[in-house]
């Protein structure tokens, strides 16, 4: 049975003082699970706390490859949402939140559905699509907020907001729309 979601009580950067809440050593992500070598990529945590000083290396180098590597989601992902989500509801640079809706917008279309195999874009892991969901499900109140502090991100967040609520063929085009894709 997975550990319990955590939603973070600050937002901005202020989130990662949080990040010790999550047991991320027992969470798989796209390279196994906890820490798994010495690069960014190698540990979820890190990569978070890396945003404080590199953002683009942190959601690049790090987030992109761990939590959402090549369009597939994993167990440590649905961990990653909430605090995606408060960070980016909070006072950071806009370039920085624009980047983080993006991801979770795309988090959001991975989890509608599931990859046996990881190999192919989905949510890789027994249940890992529905924990997504409950994830997003739970830090609502943060992604509500990220249009509030973005109103350009209004139709993404409304659509992650949908397509997290119904994932049928309409909301998952309309998510695809909303990313550009």
């Amino acid at each position: 049975m997975p550990p319990p979601l955590y939603v973070p009580s600050h937002t901005g950067l202020g989130a990662l003082e949080e990040l010790s809440v999550v047991p991320w050593t027992i969470l798989r992500h796209a390279y196994g699970r906890g820490v798994t070598g010495d690069g960014i990529h190698d540990d979820v945590a890190r990569s978070f706390r890396e945003l404080a000083h590199d953002p683009e290396e942190a959601v690049d180098g790090g987030l992109y490859s761990n939590i959402y590597h090549q369009g597939t989601v994993y167990e440590a992902t649905a961990y990653a949402v909430p605090f995606l989500a408060a960070i980016a509801a909070g006072d950071i640079e806009s370039s920085l939140r624009r980047e983080l809706a993006q991801m979770l917008g795309s988090i959001a279309l991975a989890a509608s559905f599931a990859t046996a195999d990881g190999s192919r874009a989905g949510a890789y892991g027994e249940g890992v699509d529905v924990l997504i969901r409950e994830a997003f499900t739970r830090c609502r109140a943060h992604v509500g907020a990220i249009a509030a502090a973005e109103p350009e991100l209004a139709e993404i967040v409304g659509a992650i907001s949908a397509m997290v609520a119904d994932p049928n063929r309409a909301t998952k085009d309309a998510l695809r729309t909303a990313l550009g894709r």
